[in-house]
């Protein structure tokens, strides 16, 4: 068996800049080589350490709570089934540190695989108050600079089989060094962003969605865009960015689920298609013969309330069949690979389908989608054509199927395009199989308003 770790971690840098299944809405943190994602089963337990991430702020029960209230809004998304259980408290003797957090980071987690159930299969949710833990794994001074990380085990990764989609481990590590009161120590520069109990709740609650398997999210770049220009998220667009956008942005009610998250969740966990409408088709060039992988494809209610906040989105050939497991090319695909499926779109209510390329910042560990850099080879584009009312009558819900989305690409970038006859053109790719374990980081960097991983 090939185990691999996935994580998501949070950066700090002055102005905190950085801060087969159907693709539904969002992105799943990760897919295996059939395409199919990785999920917890009916039941996540998780494993809290006996410390705590903050005296006086967030004691040992006020920090469970950050993680246990993070999983419960994920896991009280409408149709989702998914049982929450704290385990037992990490045997840490009374605190885990830099002198002992490697008996439960990344400690064993193949035990949770053996199907034996005499061996111990723990979660590890760690609280390093002083952040000397962060140091201790990325040297000196980084706890001024990296707030913490989640994510979750895999297991054989390379091997293709559905059974090991479901996921039976997680961990994260938060550190409590830029939490307000912040101090460095001397030798370290400060924390140039101090963070308040709202902003560390949406932290958590994005970190842990990583850990139930969520990845990142666009869905509004122009909205980022305009935080990002004025400073702060005004009220006319605090709601319109995702729980699960790659960037923690000041001003933005993050805290809150939007449209997009809630569907993201849905698609793992539950049904996002009970009850609504839905629309599969496949993303093109201008002249229709190539399809495009690595295109964000958004549907957006027409009315203008809410075109920013029921908007969800998907990524063509985010979840078809790869030539690697483990590839972030826009040519990893061997099948299907402009296809898209966006589902839940209400009854009653009008959609346009609109297509945007992934923003070309959102890489490396802010990255959005199956591709790495993500592909840019398409403009903004909300064709008038591509508009649907959903309409539902005795429980069957309109479905659209086989939609063309002629893109603005006039051929350029075709390195990144797939040509449907030719579906090797993601040759060249490693087809060895793997037995090494690797490790992959996935962190979100700030540099101006609060950003985040």
């Amino acid at each position: 068996m090939v185990f691999r770790q996935y994580f998501q971690c949070l950066f700090l840098v002055f102005f905190m800049l950085l801060a087969s299944f159907p693709a539904l809405a969002g992105s799943p943190l990760k897919t295996n080589i059939n395409g199919l994602p990785f999920h917890w089963g009916s039941t996540v337990v998780f494993h809290p350490e006996s410390g705590e991430l903050k005296a006086g702020v967030f004691d040992h029960d006020q920090s469970v709570s950050l993680i246990r209230d993070a999983l419960d809004q994920w896991a009280q998304v409408p149709g989702v089934n998914l049982n929450i259980v704290e385990g037992e408290t990490l045997a840490d003797g009374g605190d885990t540190h830099a002198g002992n957090y490697t008996q439960f980071y990344k400690a064993n987690p193949w035990h949770c695989y053996d199907n034996d159930p005499s061996t111990p299969c723990n979660s590890p949710i760690i609280f390093d108050e002083d952040g000397s833990i962060i140091e201790d794994l990325f040297g000196s001074c980084s706890q001024y600079s990296i707030l913490g990380f989640s994510g979750f085990s895999d297991v054989a990764g390379d091997s293709g089989d559905p059974t090991w989609t479901q996921l039976k481990r997680g961990q994260a590590i938060f550190s409590g060094a830029c939490i307000a009161p912040a101090q460095s120590k001397p030798g370290c520069q400060p924390c140039n962003v101090v963070l308040e109990p709202e902003e560390v709740k949406t932290l958590v609650l994005h970190e842990m969605g990583h850990f139930l398997g969520l990845g990142h999210a666009q869905v509004n770049p122009d909205s980022y865009l305009n935080c990002h220009a004025q400073g702060t998220c005004t009220e006319e667009i605090e709601e319109h960015l995702p729980t699960m956008f790659p960037l923690l942005m000041k001003g933005a009610k993050m805290l809150s689920l939007h449209r997009d998250d809630i569907l993201s969740m849905q698609r793992l966990y539950g049904n996002p298609d009970a009850g609504t409408c839905q629309i599969k088709g496949k993303v093109l060039s201008a002249d229709g013969t190539k399809v495009l992988r690595g295109v964000e494809v958004v549907a957006r209610n027409t009315e203008d309330s809410q075109f920013f906040t029921d908007a969800f989105a998907t990524i063509s050939g985010e979840m078809s069949p790869k030539v690697t497991a483990t590839g972030k090319e826009t040519t990893n695909c061997l099948e299907n690979c402009g296809d898209f499926t966006l589902s839940g779109l209400k009854p009653g209510e009008t959609y346009q389908v609109c297509v945007q390329r992934i923003l070309e910042n959102f890489t490396g560990t802010k990255f959005v989608g199956p591709a790495d850099p993500p592909f840019q080879g398409v403009d903004q584009d909300c064709p008038e054509s591509l508009t649907f009312t959903c309409q539902c009558s005795g429980g069957e819900c309109d479905q659209w199927q086989d939609v063309k989305v002629l893109t603005n690409n006039q051929g350029v970038d075709f390195a990144y395009a797939v040509s449907p006859e030719s579906p090797a053109l993601a040759a060249g790719c490693s087809l060895s199989h793997r037995f090494t374990r690797s490790f992959a980081w996935y962190r979100l960097a700030f540099v101006s308003r609060i950003f985040f991983t």
